[in-house]
């Protein structure tokens, strides 16, 4: 759940951004380039502002869709640590081009455009308590009574300051186990892996793959088409200390949507994939079936369903 206050695991946050981006996409109009969103926060109190790049046109507003802010708020909770606290402004930016970036500033007023009132520092400190060496110097201001830069100021800029980062010691998450079936849709979405223990670590719960037919398996899930990628990668939950080199896509076969972790973990290190998807990879002969033209259209719809329902946890 959205409002799930446990800490987020690197793979949680991608996901996440994964979920910003595709909502974005759906509201933006033909011809568009670029698009940035600043989320700010403190306490309660928060405001998110877009502004978009046309073709051949001046920057320009533009109204995020309202579920972004439920997101960027579970990133916000997600990613505070005890006595640092959590960031105040995320500066999301996508392209046309070159997919997505976001930075976060920890440290920075900021830009307000509708001040928060004086008890907001005091809820924030409820919220997301800081030890006395990491409250900021601005917080002897009144709100909005500083003078941010310009890259602050801007929602297009990237943000002053360093991302916060995943949590140190991720609490245990919700089972992760059964496939979702948006309402009124025709796929089913496969979850990763059954839940985490309490330092990060995924569970899984299923059957293993049998050592025959893995190979053929891991094919199947990487071949499939890419219907959402990030053009980036992320950390090894069962192998923290590797680079990062878990992919952050989505597949589809037309009946089933994965993440690209499913079929990482199923060849690195042999975690097995959910038994339902497995027997479909196997009724299918352990090759991908031809696919009519708008599968991948069809398929971002459902995971943009998917997403708005809230029931991706």
């Amino acid at each position: 759940m959205l409002s799930d206050p446990r800490p987020l695991g690197p793979e949680e946050q991608n996901d996440l951004l994964l979920q910003i981006t595709l909502l974005l996409s759906h509201s933006l109009p033909e011809g568009w380039q670029e698009v940035a969103v600043s989320y700010r926060a403190l306490g309660s109190h928060s405001e998110m502002l877009g502004q978009i790049q046309r073709m051949g046109q001046r920057p320009s507003s533009h109204e995020p869709p309202p579920d972004l802010a439920k997101r960027f708020q579970r990133l916000r909770a997600g990613m505070y640590r005890p006595g640092v606290g959590t960031w105040f402004t995320a500066t999301y930016r996508l392209t046309s081009s070159s997919g997505y970036s976001v930075a976060y500033d920890q440290d920075n007023e900021p830009a307000w455009v509708s001040a928060p009132p004086e008890s907001a520092r005091d809820e924030e400190l409820r919220m997301f308590p800081r030890d006395a060496q990491h409250i900021p110097e601005w917080w002897g201001r009144p709100p909005g009574g500083g003078a941010p830069d310009e890259a602050a100021r801007a929602p297009a800029g990237r943000g002053a300051g360093a991302p916060t980062g995943p949590p140190s010691t991720p609490a245990s998450a919700p089972a992760h186990g059964q496939a979702h079936r948006p309402t009124g849709a025709t796929v089913s979405i496969a979850k990763p892996y059954d839940g985490t223990q309490p330092d990060g670590t995924p569970i899984f719960q299923r059957p293993p793959v049998p050592p025959e037919a893995r190979d053929a398996v891991v094919r199947y899930l990487a071949d499939a088409p890419i219907i959402l990628s990030a053009r980036s990668f992320s950390e090894d939950l069962l192998a923290p200390g590797r680079p990062a080199n878990v992919p952050l896509t989505y597949h589809t076969d037309g009946t089933w949507i994965w993440p690209g972790s499913v079929g990482y973990y199923l060849r690195a290190h042999g975690a097995p994939p959910q038994p339902e998807l497995v027997a479909h990879i196997r009724d299918n002969g352990f090759r991908l079936p031809a696919l009519p033209e708008n599968v991948e259209t069809a398929a971002l719809e459902n995971l943009y369903r998917y997403f708005q329902s809230g029931d991706e946890s």
